[in-house]
């Protein structure tokens, strides 16, 4: 077909496509600059369309937040943001709300966002006026966040802000997103709970505090980690969103303030939640899944696994991955601090960051955390001392050999190097198969890979960039914990040494490689023993993957499992068990007790504590006086509501309510102790002193060059340059050896200084380093200066600043918590209140201070006593001698801990109080890799196993019969002679027994005691003892308790009238003797029958001690007392024993003593029992010879 002009037509009479051959071709440069364009035309319509589309939906209620273009796209990647609609539908509806989301979702980021970009915490919303809350189990993480936050909304003013411990934050009264730790919100909560306000006003206020009307929603973040104030506050917050929110409730109604709580998970583990009916009875939370932007992640598993030495298994993986393995950054897990510093030395010494670059960058490490500090072999800096502890010149004698240290140090790197490749290549054909997690991956390019790591024929002379090695733990200063976001030295690569608190906390950026040991360190709790260990355990699967997953977070990425895959399904738990099953709860029952729970057991725990564990803190809360036994349900006393008030461990909180009591000006001196015991050990431990104190120079400058070519040149066959090496290396180990014992002579000296010259106490130790440290510190606040003498004393600079904020947070608690109650306070208890400061030049406390201090300890551990086992065996094994304690038997072996003050002391002291019990620890290997030999073992201890007491203070058992622990001490029997007596002082009866203390019955010196009453002489043995009343009958009768007519305090004029009489000698008997002394020899049988065994054959006995038992009075005062209301108490049984011709006397007289005397009582009462005396006198005065013998007995 063809149209008019004879063109061909196609099918649908269009003029065919001509084709030309002969054209010339377009330049490819030409297409690719086209292609170029197309795809950045098309990017720049995805970017504007995903700005157009992220615009949400307003609502009724929107506060638009600005955000930089650059922020707004980075978020739009984020999974969670693709579900912003259902995740904002979920909350609104529902009052919980339970999003599970891995870790690099963006949940933690955007969460709080989407509920401040909903009008949630403005002031003109109409119900969700208050703050959003968000809880964090980490302080790092609660700042880190608050940061974040603010910076991508663009809120740099105090919108977004953090509070953690010993720092108030950034909360201003605008604030709308507070990031906060979990015990900072559980503070909140008490506070309100445990307030005694008298007014309506005060107690609406207290109220509302409890039921956190300041928030009007509450974000839980990181519940999997399951911490137990994370436990506890999901409790909590699940009955106070009922109150807030429910239609029908009568508070609700009243607040008009409803609370949304989220409880966000970074696992699947939500049936803890979602199947307790105790936690939601009514309604199950809806469950909103988001997906993590999770690249595909090769997971890589050891065809055998480290029993032992796994560090070194880690190094040489770590080595490979910086010499064969494409750029991004290293993750390691390890599982504490001592662990990660050798590791850390021997990377860094491995691979040194170029020079120009390494001192800038290792110096600004060294300023923020002395702790992971490797200095060089030089030890530049002299000990300046101070706190009395003397210069350290041992230092300079050091300096002279550093250059042949220098040296040799060079040459045994060399030889460890060749080592070290000898170990790769032995290693390389041990991995064993591979798993993929998050999508699949190509097997060539997984061939290829593996191809890498596989190639021996790799050169490792060829030149490889630094190694940024930085530390990763808990204990670290926040900011040096924060310098893994910035990026590396140019030329080098980021390698973070972690614990398991990079699991899920913070998301490293740029991670490609991680190397998982699997390994944990994990609490292991005896709730009867109350043994502490620390054991390093495999982890869970479920951290596991979270681990695994660090790798996939920026990219496609790598998870080397230095276990086999058999041991991972076979050996590993599926989640970790929760920390409340893990670790006492004696805080949390005190806490829920002071709250009104009197059954703590019907709490709505996620998890709750098993039996065993609320037994043995409800028995150690009742050894502290906080909770009383005789009661039901263990009902809290005021001790305990005090204990309750302090931010510290029940235990310290004793001692901090006991040192205020005491006087003496103590309390300085405790609040110190335990701010120093609340925030940890702040000595480091000897065993790691050459890796924070001497470590090779991690940054050679390469001066030793020329050496190494002038020994190529000289020795020319292989067996002399093996023995060479072989020489270098026994050089530099006895060095090693050598500068490991200078440091620690230099430890001991100055440890031995904080232990003084006669130690008693490992708290007094503390203290003193407190000390010394505050006066440093007030003449040389520069950080600097404080860094350096943290070194030359041996502790670490964040213990030491954080044990000064709680000891300022205490101080200033302590002046007020005392009268936050109901409880009467002393005049000696209100001026040491009103005299407490914290002084930062605390003089040392003296001996008897000492002494008040160490019975303060006792009060806090009383349950926790150990005595002097002598029957003990002892041999070359056990040469330390052993103790017993309430917890532990008689055959096994518990000793004192080698760091403790009192280790050496001789003689051996009989009796000691301790704060912790240990089981077996790990150790540096014997041999000089410094590496730590672990064991992994899934058993629990203790039957068997050594233990070792820390924290010791040397006690006298006097003090153990003083303190009186109920349910420890028992008085045992009341000795006959000392006879009990009077103590008119203190209006007591006096007597003396034979204590003996815990379950194996130790005998305790005689002591002094009040004499027991009824109610106590169920613990007492009072057999062929005359009870308290016969006592008290008897005394009275002798005219030691009521002596004299008139009563201390009364009418002046009148006690000045009747002291004119003395002149008189009738007198001065009837003024100084009373009615009792002057009958007492001539009533008709002595008053000391009535303490006979036989005595209660006596009617008369028998009358007395009845009436007296029948109105419980064994105390002058409660007789005075009595004879206000009943002035005929006592005088028909007292008749018994007159002589008739003096009844009528004795009865006009009777009371005998002028019980009250003001203006309106004239002086007729005193005149009219004066003259019934003077005629009771003069009866008796006729029957005795001589008026001076009378008075003189």
């Amino acid at each position: 077909m063809v149209d008019e002009n004879g063109e061909e037509l196609n099918e649908d009479g269009l003029v065919k496509t001509c084709v030309l051959a002969n054209l010339p071709e377009i330049p490819e440069y030409i297409l690719e600059e086209r292609k170029k364009k197309k795809e950045e035309e098309k990017e720049k319509e995805r970017q504007r369309k995903l700005l157009e589309a992220s615009k949400p939906y307003k609502p009724a209620f929107y506060d638009p937040v600005y955000r930089k273009d650059e922020i707004q796209l980075a978020r739009l990647q984020l999974p969670v943001t693709g579900e912003e609609q259902q995740i904002m539908e979920t909350i609104m509806e529902n009052d919980v709300t339970i999003l599970c989301g891995e870790t690099g979702s963006g949940k933690t980021t955007q969460i709080p966002q989407f509920l401040y970009e909903a009008g949630f915490g403005n002031p003109k919303h109409p119900q969700f006026t208050g703050m959003i809350g968000v809880t964090q189990p980490r302080r790092v993480a609660a700042v880190s966040m608050a940061k974040r936050i603010s910076e991508e909304m663009n809120l740099l003013n105090g919108e977004v802000a953090y509070q953690i411990r010993y720092d108030s934050g950034t909360v201003k009264p605008f604030t709308r997103i507070k990031f906060m730790t979990d015990g900072i919100l559980l503070r909140e909560l008490s506070l309100a709970a445990t307030s005694e306000k008298s007014s309506n006003q005060n107690q609406n206020q207290n109220v509302e505090d409890l039921l956190l009307t300041k928030y009007s929603a509450i974000i839980i973040d990181e519940a999997h980690e399951r911490t137990v104030g994370t436990d506890v506050l999901i409790g909590w917050l699940t009955r106070i969103v009922k109150l807030r929110n429910d239609k029908d409730s009568v508070v609700a109604k009243k607040l008009n303030k409803p609370l949304k709580l989220i409880i966000m998970s970074a696992t699947l583990r939500v049936d803890d939640f979602t199947q307790n009916k105790t936690l939601f009875p009514v309604k199950v939370p809806p469950v909103v899944k988001v997906d993590g932007r999770q690249h595909k992640v090769v997971v890589h598993y050891n065809k055998r696994t480290p029993v032992d030495d796994y560090i070194t298994d880690v190094y040489k993986k770590v080595c490979k991955i910086h010499k064969k393995l494409p750029s991004g950054g290293i993750l390691v897990f390890l599982t504490g601090q001592q662990e990660i510093q050798i590791l850390c030395k021997k990377l860094r010494k491995k691979f040194p960051i170029q020079q120009n670059n390494n001192n800038k960058i290792n110096k600004k490490s060294d300023d923020l955390n002395n702790e992971d500090e490797i200095e060089d072999l030089q030890i530049k800096e002299k000990a300046t001392g101070a706190g009395g502890f003397g210069a350290e010149d041992d230092n300079i004698e050091l300096e002279n050999d550093n250059k042949d240290k220098n040296k040799t140090m060079k040459m045994l790197d060399d030889l460890s190097d060749s080592e070290d490749e000898e170990d790769e290549k032995a290693s390389d054909s041990e991995e064993e198969e591979i798993t993929i997690l998050n999508g699949d991956i190509d097997e060539d390019e997984d061939e290829e890979f593996d191809k890498i790591m596989d190639d021996e024929d790799d050169n490792d002379d060829v030149p490889v960039g630094g190694l940024h090695v930085l530390p990763l733990y808990s204990l670290l200063p926040t900011a040096a914990q924060l310098r893994v976001f910035e990026p590396p030295p140019p030329n080098s690569r980021l390698c973070v040494i972690a614990t398991n608190v990079a699991e899920t906390s913070l998301t490293i950026p740029n991670i490609r490689y991680v190397v998982d040991t699997g390994k944990v360190k994990t609490r292991v709790y005896d709730p009867y023993t109350g043994i502490q260990t620390y054991q390093i355990r495999w982890t869970s699967k479920a951290s596991a993957d979270q681990r695994a997953g660090r790798a996939g977070r920026t990219g496609p990425g790598h998870c080397y499992r230095l276990f086999s895959s058999a041991v991972f399904n076979d050996q590993f738990e599926d989640f970790s068990k929760p920390e409340i099953l893990k670790t006492p709860i004696d805080g949390v029952v005190v806490q829920m007790k002071s709250m009104g729970i009197s059954q703590v057991c019907n709490f709505p725990f996620p998890t709750p504590p098993n039996r065993d564990q609320l037994r043995k803190s409800e028995k150690i809360l009742t050894y502290l006086g906080a909770l009383d036994p005789n009661t039901k349900n263990f009902k809290i006393t005021p001790l305990g509501k005090l204990i309750a008030k302090l931010p510290v461990l029940p235990r310290y909180g004793k001692m901090l309510i006991l040192a205020a009591q005491q006087g003496n000006n103590i309390l300085p001196y405790v609040i110190a102790i335990v701010a120093g015991l609340s925030v940890g050990d702040p000595f480091e431990r000897d065993e790691t002193l050459l890796s924070n104190h001497a470590g090779e120079d991690e940054d050679d400058d390469g001066d030793d060059d020329d050496d190494d070519d002038e020994s190529d040149e000289d020795i020319k066959n292989e067996n002399m340059i093996l023995d060479r090496k072989n020489e270098l290396k026994n050089q530099v180990e006895t060095e090693m050896k050598h500068l490991r014992r200078e440091q620690r002579r230099k430890y001991y000296q100055v440890m031995q200084a904080y232990n003084g010259k006669n130690p008693v106490s490992d708290f007094i130790k503390l203290l003193t380093s407190i000390g010394a440290f505050e006066h440093f510190r007030s003449t040389n606040p520069n950080e600097e200066k404080l860094n350096n003498y943290c070194k030359e004393k041996f502790v670490r600079l964040k213990a030491m600043l954080e044990i000064s904020k709680l000891r300022h947070q205490l101080t200033n608690l302590m002046k007020t918590v005392f009268y936050d109650t109901n409880i009467s306070i002393s005049k000696n208890l209100s001026e040491t209140l009103d005299q407490l400061y914290m002084n930062p030049r605390m003089p040392p406390p003296t001996e008897n201070q000492i002494s008040l201090i160490c019975q303060v300890i006792l009060s806090g551990f009383p349950d926790q006593v150990a005595y002097i086992n002598d029957n003990f065996p002892k041999n070359i094994k056990n040469p330390q001698p052993s103790y017993t304690t309430i917890y532990t038997s008689p055959q096994q072996f518990v000793g004192i801990h080698r760091n403790s003050c009192i280790y050496a002391k001789h003689p051996t002291p009989r009796w000691v109080v301790y704060q912790e019990m240990v089981g077996k620890e790990q150790h540096l290997s014997a041999d000089q890799s410094e590496l730590i030999h672990t064991r992994t073992s899934s058993s629990d201890t203790l039957v068997g196993d050594k233990f070792w007491m820390k924290g010791l203070t040397i006690i006298k058992d006097e003090w153990l019969g003083k303190l009186m622990t109920k349910g420890l001490c028992r008085w045992g029997r009341i000795l006959e002679k000392p006879e009990p007596h009077y103590d008119a002082e203190n209006d007591t009866i006096k007597c003396y027994v034979s204590p003996n203390y815990g379950p194996h019955n130790w005998p305790l010196s005689t002591i002094q005691v009040d004499f027991p009453s009824n109610s106590e002489a169920q613990t007492v043995n009072i057999s062929g003892i005359a009870s308290k009343y016969q006592w008290f009958a008897r005394f009275l009768m002798e005219g030691k308790i009521i002596n004299s007519l008139t009563l201390n305090g009364h009418h002046q004029s009148s006690e000045t009238s009747i002291k004119k009489k003395e002149k008189n000698p009738i007198n001065k008997i009837i003024i100084e003797r009373g009615l009792f002394g002057l009958l007492e020899p001539f009533i008709n049988s002595k008053p000391s029958i009535m303490t006979k065994t036989w005595s209660k054959t006596q009617s008369k006995v028998l009358t007395i001690t009845r009436t007296l038992a029948s109105f419980n009075i064994d105390s002058k005062d409660k007789l005075i007392k009595i004879w206000s209301t009943n002035p005929k108490f006592l005088l028909d049984a007292y008749l018994l024993w007159v002589p008739s011709q003096l009844h009528t006397s004795v009865k006009n007289i009777w009371p005998p003593v002028i019980i009250k005397i003001d203006e309106i009582t004239n002086e007729m009462t005193v005149k009219q029992k004066s003259n019934e005396i003077n005629q009771i006198a003069n009866i008796v005065l006729k029957s005795t010879k001589d008026i001076e013998s009378l008075y003189k007995n």
